[in-house]
This record gives structure tokens, C-alpha cells and sequence, in this order.
């Protein structure tokens, strides 16, 4: 009787830790991976993500690939998740600028369609959208402190500071945006 309990228990700790490594390289080879996509689209880690609306649209992409890839892996798809928000926050950003762009500034059109309205529901939204990015960061720290340390730009006090930096411009966006309509 002691040896079957024993042999289970044996069983049970060698199937746990092969489960454990297979997830642990299943992380590195998916970071390898998203690192690959990130040169690839010249998203350094200084900015986070990619800087123009044709390397983001890739890298998106490339992320919703990654996590179908690595659907069964929560640290992994939890990482995705911030850099997809992360990369949604940027491609708002460079959509406000075009919008406004596009305005007449001296006689501005204030109807539905007009880009100053779009521009505002980008500016609302991006605010959102780095407010979810920074929500997804701090609990993807909480619930995989490990992971995390594997992925120093999440890790990192500049993360805070980048997406406080962002919410920031856009209110400064929306003031001026809010002085044409």
C-alpha cells in the first residue's frame, strides 16, 4: 500500500515538473518570438511598440498570431494582451494627428463625421485604452512575477511613466480639440 501511494506520489511530482518546464520554456521560446516580431517592426524598447501606423498594423498582427500560437499559455497571452493595448494606444495617437490634420482649423466643421469629433472619440478612447494597458501590466505583475522578470519594459517604473506620459498629451489634445469644437 505505501509503495502505490508513493509511486503516485512520485508520478504526480514528475508530471508537475515536466508541465513546469514545458511552460517555462514555452514563455522564453514565446518572448523570443514576440522579440523577433519587435525587431522586425523597429519596435525598440524604449518605445514599447512599433512608431508608424504600417509596422503597428504588422505587429499586431504578428501578436494575434503569437497568441493563437500560444493559446493555452496565460503568462504568455497576458503579455500579449499589454503590448496589443500598448500598440492600439500608439495607432490612436497617430490617427488623432491625422484627423486634426485634416481639420479646418479656420472655419472648423463641428458635424458627426467631422475629424475633430472623430479625433475627440480618438482622444477618449486612447485615454482608455492606456488606462486598460496599464490595468493589464499591473495585474500580468501580480499574477506572474516570474514571467514578469523576463520582460524588463513591463517590469520596469518607465512603463508607468510612459503611459502617464501619454494620458497627459491627450488631455492637453483634448483641451485643444474641445477650443474648435
Amino acid at each position: 500500500m505505501k509503495g502505490k501511494i508513493f509511486l503516485a506520489v512520485a508520478v504526480a511530482i514528475a508530471a508537475y515538473l515536466v508541465y513546469s518546464a514545458f511552460f517555462a520554456n514555452s514563455f522564453s521560446r514565446g518572448v523570443a518570438e514576440m522579440r523577433e516580431l519587435e525587431q522586425k517592426n523597429n519596435a525598440q524598447e524604449s518605445f514599447l511598440v512599433p512608431v508608424t501606423l504600417q509596422e503597428i498594423v504588422a505587429y499586431k498582427k504578428g501578436l494575434n498570431s503569437l497568441k493563437k500560437k500560444y493559446a493555452g499559455n496565460s503568462p504568455l497571452n497576458s503579455l500579449f494582451d499589454i503590448k496589443l493595448s500598448l500598440a492600439q494606444v500608439e495607432e490612436n495617437l497617430l490617427d488623432i494627428g491625422d484627423e486634426f490634420s485634416r481639420s479646418g482649423k479656420t472655419n472648423p466643421d463641428c458635424s458627426a463625421s467631422s475629424g475633430f469629433l472623430n479625433a475627440k472619440q480618438l482622444a477618449k478612447d486612447t485615454l482608455s485604452k492606456a488606462e486598460s494597458a496599464l490595468a493589464k501590466r499591473n495585474a500580468f505583475l501580480k499574477n506572474f512575477p516570474a514571467e514578469a522578470g523576463q520582460v524588463q519594459e513591463i517590469k520596469q517604473v518607465q512603463f508607468e511613466g510612459a503611459i502617464f506620459a501619454v494620458k497627459n498629451g491627450v488631455r492637453q489634445i483634448q483641451k485643444i480639440l474641445d477650443t474648435y469644437c
